[in-house]
């Protein structure tokens, strides 16, 4: 599975069980990335992608598959031993967060580029593979 993230600079993910941010352009890029599959996310993220290919199913960490795309905001509780690819964007500042994603050793940086968000001056987004 591809795991898809909004995170900080410190890798969080929500504070006081709310996203940190959000930004319609990095919504636009996901949809980009997708686009012809999939995306599993949770109901909490459903308002983000109206116009975007999504199944919502609150289970669908439990349900993905190998090639899947899961859009991760509300949780951390990722079995890394099926992820084959992770797709951060970055918003490029600190925000308190009670909520991380912790990712493991054994992922390697393979691609990153920066473009400018609708609500942040500038986005990082970063892919990761999973190294044998």
């Amino acid at each position: 599975m591809i795991i898809i993230a909004c995170v900080d600079d410190n890798f969080g993910l929500m504070f006081n069980l709310r996203r940190q941010s959000k930004d319609r352009e990095v919504t636009k890029r996901i949809c980009e990335i997708t686009k012809g599959e999939k995306l599993l996310i949770s109901e909490y993220s459903k308002s983000l992608f109206e116009d975007c290919n999504v199944c919502v199913d609150n289970m669908f960490l439990e349900k993905a598959d190998k090639g899947d795309f899961l859009f991760i905001e509300d949780t951390n509780n990722i079995d890394f031993n099926k992820v084959e690819k992770i797709i951060l964007f970055f918003w490029n500042r600190v925000y308190p967060c009670d909520l991380i994603l912790d990712i493991p050793k054994g992922y390697k940086e393979v691609y990153s580029k920066e473009f400018p968000g609708f609500s942040h001056d500038i986005i990082r987004e970063v892919h990761y593979e999973k190294v044998d």
